[in-house]
């Protein structure tokens, strides 16, 4: 009877080449070069520098708020607050890689992986704390 998760005519899919539109949006290597030396020399804007300095001094609430007035919407601020608390952070994962932040909300975090290699990253970071 063909009823259930595994019901129907068994086949094999069809893997095709993947197309160059998925390559938008993918930073090579000499954009990530350029990009990081032009920072390295010409620094961070004015606003950006403020909106660094402000959640030092528990200013969160205002530091988005101002970052909005000056990015234009709350979800951009968002992330522009996010990127500029920690500058450093986008290296750890998609530039590595060649991949533009906002391609990495299309990857699926633990693509390829076993269930017994993924670690509990809420774990990891508190065991790492102490």
């Amino acid at each position: 009877m063909a009823v259930g998760l595994n019901k129907g005519h068994k086949v094999t899919k069809n893997v095709s080449k993947p197309r160059h539109s998925c390559r938008c949006g993918r930073l090579t290597k000499h954009t990530i070069f350029a990009r990081d030396m032009i920072r390295e020399v010409c620094g961070f804007a004015p606003y950006k520098r403020w909106a660094v300095e402000l959640p030092k001094v528990s200013k969160d609430k205002w530091a988005l708020k101002f970052i909005k007035k000056r990015v234009g919407t709350h979800i951009h601020a968002k992330r522009k607050r996010g990127a500029e608390q920690c500058p450093g952070r986008h290296e750890e994962r998609g530039h590595q890689e060649g991949l533009s932040p906002s391609c990495l909300r299309l990857i699926k975090p633990f693509q390829g992986k076993k269930k017994s290699d993924i670690k509990n990253p809420y774990t990891t970071l508190h065991n790492s704390e102490s």
